[in-house]
């Protein structure tokens, strides 16, 4: 039964990481594209949920670049959804107090 369970694991698992590296470069192509600030928050947003389950220093470095455009743009909302993004990161990897940091700035703003 086990051996059943992780061997549908490990299918969904293949299967969901073609289409996740689809999804980034189109999330890469668009934020290449594209001029407006907010626009460009939101695709480094959207970028740093996608590597969640490929690479959380990944997600850490573009929620870093989505929090640092946040900050210039002034824009809070953006910037909650920034924190939270990066703050996903470092629970991945392991680093709770760092998380829960992050977690309790974009509680703050919101």
């Amino acid at each position: 039964m086990l051996l059943l369970f992780l061997t549908h694991l490990s299918l969904l698992i293949n299967l969901t990481q073609p289409q996740q590296k689809i999804l980034i470069q189109d999330l890469k192509t668009e934020l290449d594209r594209t001029e407006d600030v907010s626009r460009k928050i939101e695709l480094y947003c959207e970028l740093s949920k996608a590597h969640n389950s490929i690479n959380p220093k990944t997600t850490i470095s573009y929620g870093n670049k989505a929090v640092a455009l946040a900050r210039r743009a002034g824009d809070d909302k953006l910037l909650a959804l920034a924190y939270n993004e990066t703050g996903s990161g470092h629970y991945l990897l392991g680093d709770i107090d760092k998380a829960v940091q992050l977690y309790y700035m974009a509680l703050r703003i919101r």
